[in-house]
């Protein structure tokens, strides 16, 4: 990769469905929180990678100043790619905690919302070869999801 990443293979994994092939992109919504799915463009699907974006990163950033998502779709890849804002992936809220903090999605959504709406999909299947992604603040996202 070209892209300087912070990359784990996650013990929940996901796969990649054929009907990705009649449309390159999709978007979803999870709890009010926009959802990108970029399919693979290989006839021979490897698996899937969950991209998390950085502090106040949009969901494509990744996509728009990389070749990375390129290179995925093209490998066998199907990408998730959740527009986070600026969270911080904290477990908790305390008092103390910034009140426009306290709107940003936690740890939480990730692992009682989106990774539960990802295994409901068609493209869940263990399987596979399955990664997680962490751009900037995202690989503490990613690491924290490695450890959970």
């Amino acid at each position: 990769m070209t892209y300087h990443t912070i990359k784990f293979v996650i013990l929940i994994c996901f796969f990649f469905q054929s009907h990705c092939f009649s449309q390159k992109q999709w978007d979803y919504s999870v709890n009010n929180i926009k959802i990108k799915k970029l399919c693979s463009t290989s006839p021979n699907p490897k698996g899937l990678i969950l991209v998390l974006p950085g502090w106040n990163h949009s969901a494509s950033l990744v996509c728009e100043k990389t070749d990375f998502c390129k290179q995925a779709t093209e490998k066998g890849y199907t990408l998730i790619l959740p527009e986070i804002k600026k969270s911080i992936y904290a477990d908790s809220l305390y008092p103390e905690t910034a009140s426009w903090l306290k709107q940003e999605i936690t740890f939480s959504w990730i692992t009682n919302h989106l990774l539960p709406w990802i295994q409901k999909q068609t493209f869940y299947n263990p399987s596979k070869n399955n990664f997680i992604v962490g751009i900037s603040t995202g690989g503490r996202g990613s690491a924290k999801i490695m450890l959970h």
